[in-house]
């Protein structure tokens, strides 16, 4: 991925765009602290299986960047996209309301469609 940063990182914080190589499409983020952690958004278009795809996203981390709510929202070519996930302070991972126990213990969370 080709990646350029558009405005100043002050104290953690700033935006970047970039391009991908591997596929047709870009992305957007912005990493800004908040009052209890940090918060990356972003919106990332691109191609998938041959079809558009477009998803906006939200990470929030606490103050040590683990991983505390994941929002993901858009579409890929005619089918709209939906996660929420939420980790709870004993570190219970839920997505849209159903425990994976299997990710217990984990800290964060790979967008695989995003750097």
């Amino acid at each position: 991925m080709f990646a350029k940063r558009r405005a100043p990182v002050t104290k953690g914080e700033g935006s970047a765009w970039w391009r991908r190589n591997d596929l047709r499409g870009l992305e957007s983020a912005r990493l800004q602290r908040t009052t209890n952690g940090w918060l990356l958004s972003g919106t990332s278009a691109f191609e998938h299986a041959h079809s558009p795809c477009l998803l906006n996203y939200q990470v929030r981390c606490d103050e040590d960047w683990h991983t505390r709510l994941v929002l993901v929202d858009g579409w890929v070519d005619q089918r709209f996209v939906h996660h929420q996930i939420a980790v709870k302070p004993n570190g219970r991972w839920i997505h849209n309301g159903t425990e994976l126990a299997q990710l217990d213990g984990c800290i964060d969370i790979d967008l695989n469609f995003s750097p």
